[in-house]
């Protein structure tokens, strides 16, 4: 239960972490191997505070001579009923705490196994898309440490794919 309001006691969730700031790294720098002619032209850093975001990384990215957008936006939803205003990051969580098992559950926090879904948001508005993964809680009331460990390792070894989708948009 959260005993203080988002405003007294601020939600470490809604900052990025070390592990999140080194996946978005290496999640560009894939994309930037992947495809030789994109160039990063720079990178910010600004706060949020809309509908469970809380930081972002705005990116610039060059393509011939074409300006492409992308913002990594860090999630952190508490006790919701249902969490399928994002079904990325709600399928990104239990794909990799069930072991890639379907559900046929609806999606709730109790069949999820959580009350706090984290995870980072990626948006261009200039390719056109928006999906999410789901990364560990770093929040000292609400974390498990076994499963936001996993939860971590899934994002580290799903880069790959986000960066070739991010590529195939490009």
């Amino acid at each position: 239960m959260k005993f203080f309001p988002e405003f007294l006691v601020p939600d470490p969730d809604k900052k990025f972490h070390l592990n999140d700031k080194d996946l978005i790294s290496k999640l560009i720098e894939d994309v930037l191997k992947k495809d030789k002619d994109v160039r990063l032209i720079r990178q910010k850093q600004r706060n949020i505070d809309h509908a469970g975001y809380g930081e972002a990384i705005d990116c610039v990215l060059i393509k011939n001579e074409k300006e492409i957008r992308i913002s990594f936006r860090k999630i952190s939803y508490y006790n919701k009923d249902y969490f399928d205003q994002d079904l990325s990051l709600y399928n990104s969580h239990w794909d990799c705490v069930n072991n890639n098992q379907k559900s046929d559950k609806p999606m709730t926090n109790e069949n999820l196994g959580t009350k706090k879904l984290c995870g980072i948001n990626i948006d261009s508005p200039t390719l056109n898309f928006s999906t999410s993964f789901a990364v560990g809680s770093n929040d000292i009331v609400y974390n498990d440490p076994p499963k936001d460990n996993k939860l971590y390792k899934c994002a580290y070894e799903n880069l790959g794919a986000f960066g070739d989708y991010i590529c195939k948009k490009l």
